[in-house]
């Protein structure tokens, strides 16, 4: 899996986006901004991108059963497959709000869940207030979902 410049992916537990693929002592490296810290870069070489570096997949939420789409995920201590849910309801909320229509209350209920727990783990971690790391999540998500033009 190659990832690709403007990607936004998850480096360990950090939210991150490839800024470019550069050479460094004759090995690829992917530069990554941290959009969790305000100037901090990571150099990850490319060939360690399987141990170090994640795609925020879009998670698959059963319409006709959300609540239980939805708590199965939340359910597994896995950041990534939380992380990957807050983004497909994030998706689906803006897809909402761009028609005039408001996201369904079932999913709205885990949308807000899930992005409480993950502000609150960002907070803690970044040493922030979880307001500050609910806006650094909305802008990412909001990067993330944002169709290519």
């Amino acid at each position: 899996m190659k990832f690709e410049q403007d990607e936004t992916v998850l480096y360990r537990l950090m939210l991150a986006k490839i800024r470019s693929i550069i050479n460094v002592d004759g090995r690829s490296c992917y530069l990554l901004d941290s959009l969790e810290s305000d100037h901090c870069q990571y150099q990850v070489p490319v060939e360690n991108r399987m141990d170090h570096l994640q795609k925020l997949p879009m998670q698959k939420i059963t319409r006709n059963a959300i609540a239980r789409s939805c708590k199965s995920v939340l359910e597994q201590n896995d950041i990534v497959a939380w992380l990957s849910l807050l983004k497909t309801m994030h998706a689906d909320k803006m897809s909402a709000e761009a028609s005039g229509r408001k996201l369904p209350e079932s999913e709205k209920h885990f949308y807000d869940l899930t992005l409480q727990r993950i502000s609150i783990i960002l907070a803690a971690g970044m040493h922030q207030s979880t307001a500050d790391s609910t806006q650094r999540l909305f802008d990412v998500l909001d990067e993330s979902v944002r169709p290519a033009c």
